[in-house]
């Protein structure tokens, strides 16, 4: 009977239906046209525990009060995924009042998430090696479809991907819950492959929303608060000496982090390989790349030198991107850019027309060639408006693509963080 009931297209769900009172179907039509009200202001703890409140049921408020201020932020983001897929079926269509359902979907999170804070990660491996690998895969797909002309065949071949597979992902996620029921595992598999794959990263993936991002970041970067050290000298000696103290902290910091004997060389990680097909750095700049691969390979048989540049890395992530506050503040734009009423989905992006769209690739161009220029890539590598130009087409040509990157960038993070 379970089985019937979380069939969608079973005949005995119009029975389930009618026994639903009619108040039901009005709450589901009030919500989500208001925000979610709070006394606290948006995004603090506070306000946090009460939005994750909302959607739990009252025998989890207890556990989210010891929560950090990054699982609040990430269990504010699921209980809104849940509340709106799961709280619209189960209840309305399933009438049931038992919140042992939503409490084990909840501690579901909670124990990934606690997985995620003990798990220790190779962020050299995920972050050098794999990551630019699947950037380069991606890039070079693009390219050859954009050569094609971007004709069907030639889409259908970029996103034919044999070293991915949505349904193996699926199931080695599902096995990560270890647990004996088909009806947990057929709904954590359609809750992965049908609401965060085809939903919400397909959402994300939309060209104007990453052309968005990307104009934004590049914006901030390329024209930030304080100028670039060119001043007096008097400035530029001091920022020398507190770059070169931040240096010496990050050398010398204590951690616990132990770096195998054999480990590959740091400056043999695959990201400098990445840069080299993105840039064609060795076509560009001969002598200068010549001078770099000896560099290379002087730094590779130096065990401190490699110490240290492991030591910095670690340090850099451990600080800069693994830290609670970038992670929460990580789920915190997610959700907003997911649920930005903080009660449902926000409405269908309007694509943009044409000229819109040709406008928005040249703002990005423009601020990512100023980018370029502050910290004179253009000089180094050699690019050019016209790379820029074709970094942008790629990003924006399909959501497609865009989507099946953001997954395998997911199912990589996972096999990583398992």
């Amino acid at each position: 009977m379970p089985t019937i009931l979380y069939n969608a297209n079973s005949s005995l769900i119009s029975r389930f239906h009618r026994k639903v009172k009619s108040r039901t179907d009005q709450t589901l039509n009030e919500f989500g046209k208001t925000r979610f009200l709070s006394s606290f202001e948006k995004d603090t703890p506070e306000y946090l525990r009460e939005l994750c409140c909302s959607a739990y049921p009252k025998q989890i408020h207890a556990q989210l009060e010891t929560c950090n201020s990054a699982k609040l932020a990430a269990h504010a983001f699921f209980a809104l995924v849940f509340k709106n897929f799961v709280c619209s079926w189960f209840g309305p269509k399933i009438p049931s009042t038992d919140p042992e359902f939503l409490c084990e979907l909840y501690h579901i999170i909670d124990r990934l998430l606690c997985h995620f804070e003990e798990h220790e990660i190779e962020w050299e491996s995920l972050l050098l090696d794999d990551v630019p690998l699947l950037l380069t895969q991606h890039l070079r797909a693009v390219r050859r479809a954009a050569r094609d002309g971007w004709c069907d065949e030639a889409r259908e071949r970029a996103l034919l991907d044999p070293d991915y597979d949505r349904a193996r992902v699926s199931s080695y996620v599902c096995s990560l819950l270890k647990s004996e029921s088909h009806l947990q595992t057929a709904f954590l598999r359609s809750l992965f492959e049908d609401l965060l794959c085809d939903r919400i990263l397909h959402s994300i993936a939309d060209p104007s929303l990453v052309l968005e991002a990307v104009n934004k970041v590049a914006r901030s970067l390329a024209c930030p608060g304080s100028p670039l050290p060119g001043g007096s000298r008097e400035e530029n000696s001091q920022s020398w000496r507190q770059r070169l103290v931040c240096l010496k902290t990050y050398v010398y910091s204590e951690n616990d982090q132990q770096f195998p004997a054999d480990s590959k060389p740091f400056l043999h990680r695959y990201v400098f390989t990445f840069v080299k097909c993105f840039t064609a750095f060795e076509r560009r700049k001969p002598l200068l790349y010549a001078f770099c691969k000896y560099c290379q390979a002087l730094t590779a048989r130096r065990s401190p030198v490699n110490r240290i540049l492991h030591k910095l890395f670690y340090n850099f992530v451990k600080t800069k991107l693994a830290s609670v506050s970038r992670v929460s503040g990580l789920f915190l734009t997610l959700r907003h850019i997911v649920f930005p009423t903080d009660t449902t989905m926000g409405p269908p992006r309007v694509p943009l027309d044409d000229q819109q769209k040709s406008w928005l690739q040249l703002e990005c161009e423009e601020n990512i060639m100023k980018l370029l220029e502050r910290f004179r890539l253009t000089s180094i590598f050699g690019l050019g408006r016209e790379d820029v130009r074709s970094f942008v087409v790629a990003i924006s040509l399909d959501q497609e693509m865009n989507t099946l990157l953001l997954e395998r960038l997911m199912a990589c993070f996972v096999a990583h963080a398992t």
